[in-house]
């Protein structure tokens, strides 16, 4: 096992010119990890308020699908009467009932975006001012964060932490999901799958 704290010279090269188990030496885990804990109950709150803006999201998709369905419905009818443009009340009523809804289902979606964005911001800025999250860029994983999971079997803060696991310790790698996974276990228990899941320090990944 190689240990060090260099991307390139220390953990790409031995893993793909020697084929060793590597460990990368991250010292700024520890701020990010604390940074981590204390943004918690932000990153509940963004959570709930993204979870109710899908939500709307969803009636207003399902609103626009019944507005064009009226739609068409009413220049079907507009041909057939050769001409003349007549169309069932209860077609148009409904036609105006769904603007005045997507009407209001907008508003809310505004007032959820003026929520989310601050509260983004300020989790944002409680890892660093600037930069943010170390190993995010926004909400996917950075380009060092992917070289991270290629390349490290190991990550951790310390070469110490090793000290605090027994030697028959077997670390298992985070299973990885695709969007499609994420939502349909969302389906089903949305408590399992909370946007923005971090991974432990001490996760190993399988060589390529």
């Amino acid at each position: 096992m190689y240990v060090g704290d260099h991307m390139y010279s220390d953990i790409l090269r031995s893993k793909r010119t020697l084929g060793w188990r590597t460990v990368l030496i991250v010292p700024e885990l520890d701020n990010e990890m604390d940074a981590l804990r204390r943004s918690g109950e932000m990153q509940a709150r963004v959570q709930r308020l993204q979870t109710e803006r899908e939500g709307l999201q969803r009636s207003v998709d399902g609103r626009c699908m019944r507005r064009l369905e009226l739609k068409r419905e009413l220049d079907r009818e507009i041909e057939s009467a050769a001409g003349e443009i007549e169309s069932a009340p209860s077609s148009r009523a409904e036609l105006a009932q769904l603007e005045a809804e997507l009407e209001q289902l907008h508003a809310k979606i505004d007032t959820l975006n003026r929520e989310i964005g601050p509260a983004l911001r300020q989790g944002h800025e409680l890892f660093h001012p600037t930069w943010g999250q170390l190993l995010k860029a926004g909400q996917q994983n950075s380009k060092w964060a992917q070289q991270v999971q290629t390349y490290a079997c190991l990550y951790t803060s310390h070469v110490t932490n090793l000290a605090l696991i027994s030697p028959d310790t077997r670390l298992r790698v985070y299973r990885d999901m695709m969007p499609h996974e994420i939502a349909s276990m969302e389906a089903t228990n949305p408590t399992l799958c909370a946007p923005g899941g971090f991974a432990e320090d001490n996760e190993e990944h399988d060589e390529d």
